[in-house]
């Protein structure tokens, strides 16, 4: 199966998509994918329907038109990053969870979690911009504000103080 690479920008910055089938390699930046080898995948192929079609998801997500994607994330078969992005997927839309309660679930430390989801390839399906610190919003790959909205997307950050 070949892997479909599409980019495009959104009110994130420019996002890039790698696919195979319906799973989602990689939902990032195109830095992150210019130095981010794909599993099993010698040479991506530009363009195609479905890098596309996921793009176009998440463009209908950021305008709040869209809850759930048609998409589903590549995760790691074991391991602790597996353990923290399955718990992260756990989530739901429009609610958060702390990196200490994460942890607790996990049977990590909150620094380990953080660490982690900053090496999350697949932004926003898996939504580690919904796991927070407990008196911050925390870190995020693209930024504290680019999480912010996010959380202000789906109405998540009404639980904080808007200063944060």
């Amino acid at each position: 199966m070949s892997v479909e690479v599409a980019c495009a920008q959104t009110s994130l910055g420019k996002l890039c998509a790698a696919v195979r089938e319906r799973e989602v390699l990689l939902l990032h930046t195109e830095d992150f994918l210019a130095r981010t080898p794909l599993p099993g995948i010698a040479e991506p192929a530009a363009g195609g329907d479905l890098a596309a079609s996921l793009l176009e998801e998440l463009q209908e997500y950021l305008r709040g038109e869209r809850r759930v994607f048609s998409y589903r994330p590549r995760l790691p078969e074991e391991g602790v990053s597996s353990r923290v992005f399955r718990e992260v997927l756990r989530i739901p839309y429009g609610e958060t969870s702390t990196y200490g309660q994460l942890a607790r679930r996990t049977g990590l430390v909150p620094r380990a979690v953080g660490q982690i989801l900053g090496r999350n390839p697949v932004l926003v399906l898996i939504p580690c911009h919904r796991v927070v610190g407990s008196r911050s919003l925390g870190g995020y790959a693209l930024g504290a504000e680019r999480k912010r909205l996010l959380l202000m997307i789906e109405g998540a950050l009404t639980r904080f103080n808007r200063t944060l």
